[in-house]
């Protein structure tokens, strides 16, 4: 994570991967808001590497723009989105598409899915009116899927909704990639 100081950078989820990222750009100089759902590891995590912290739910259509504005407020710009928030769907009903309950469906969409493409919506609409650095960069989004997407494990991790709302963020984070690195933006 070379480069992050001084870089304004939004990290979603307060567990496994995004701790270690919220870890890696705090030490790296990156000027931090973390957004999660879980208010205890949130908050814990805040404390530990500086950040700002916004906890709710982030399924809600106002939480991008609400997450945004407090980094807008705090920062004056936002230069990096890493997405890592997310949740399994198994204890909803998710599981073999046959046995898979619609709760199940629904609730792996809205917590892996849904905040993903929120995020990018409003992050990506700031980015294209900042004016670009140095380098010719707006900025950079990285949306964290899961290898489930494209190497399924048929016996231990049969989530099928959880697979294909993964699957979907990374084909969102390539279309996105496709249209918007000329525009200055990486993605990833």
């Amino acid at each position: 994570m070379n480069g992050l100081s001084g870089k304004a950078i939004i990290v979603t989820g307060s567990s496994g991967i995004a701790v270690a990222a919220a870890r890696q750009a705090a030490a790296a100089g990156g000027l931090l808001v973390l957004a999660s759902g879980d208010k205890q590891s949130a908050w814990e995590l805040a404390a530990e590497t500086g950040a700002e912290c916004w906890t709710g739910d982030l399924t809600l259509p106002a939480s991008a723009d609400s997450i945004l504005s407090q980094c807008l407020s705090k920062f004056g710009r936002v230069d990096g989105l890493l997405q890592a928030s997310g949740m399994s769907g198994r204890r909803f009903g998710d599981g073999p598409v046959h046995e898979c309950s619609d709760e199940g469906w629904e609730m792996a969409m809205a917590h892996n899915l849904k905040p993903a493409f929120q995020m990018c919506r409003a992050v990506s609409g700031r980015m294209l009116e900042q004016a670009a650095g140095e380098d010719g960069i707006r900025g950079a989004i990285v949306n964290i899927g899961s290898v489930l997407a494209d190497v399924p494990e048929p016996r231990h991790f049969a989530i099928h909704a959880y697979a294909a709302a993964k699957g979907a963020v990374a084909t969102l984070s390539r279309s996105m990639a496709a249209y918007y690195a000329p525009q200055g933006f990486e993605l990833m």
